[in-house]
């Protein structure tokens, strides 16, 4: 384990200091890409662990992306650039 937390980028976590303001949702938006989200990270029976959440430049991808690890209870891996 002291190899692999040598290994990590701290800066770069969803809850770093170092991160620029943390990109919000406004109350009551998005609320359905989070509801699809939460039921996709809670589905054991999905085939893959890793979802890609894609869109146009100011779509809101980082906003919803960091109310998503915010808010889960158990953070596999994130990353934010």
């Amino acid at each position: 384990l002291d190899l692999l937390y040598r290994s990590v980028l701290h800066d770069a976590m969803h809850n770093s200091a170092e991160c620029p303001p943390e990109p919000a949702c406004h109350e009551g938006t998005r609320d359905l890409a989070l509801s699809e989200l939460r039921a996709w990270s809670q589905d054991g029976r999905r085939g893959v662990s890793l979802l890609w959440l894609y869109g146009s430049a100011g779509m809101g991808k980082s906003a919803v992306a960091q109310n998503f690890a915010e808010n889960c209870e158990k953070v596999g891996t994130s990353f934010f650039f």
